[in-house]
């Protein structure tokens, strides 16, 4: 399922965040920001299961999400990749 969305100001990316809503299996919890222009993935990262990752652009050069570290949340500034901007 997805647990978060955002969009850039520019509206020329979109990250998303999704977890299983099973019980079952391996499936781990995602990071994806993706090209609107023609959905290419940009940038992945995986977190352990149930993480459930909010995002957040903060412009159109960097976004934010959470995720757990041991016992602790964490949140990250991400720069996107140039190129996936320029495009």
């Amino acid at each position: 399922g997805i647990t978060g969305v955002s969009v850039s100001p520019s509206g020329r990316l979109i990250a998303v965040s999704v977890t299983s809503n099973l019980n079952i299996g391996d499936t781990k919890d995602s990071v994806y920001v993706l090209r609107t222009s023609d959905g290419v993935e940009v940038f992945r990262r995986f977190m352990p299961k149930y993480t459930r990752s909010p995002v957040a652009f903060l412009g159109d050069r960097f976004f934010a999400y959470s995720f757990l570290a041991g016992r602790e949340g964490r949140v990250r500034v991400t720069r996107v990749p140039p190129d996936a901007v320029d495009r």
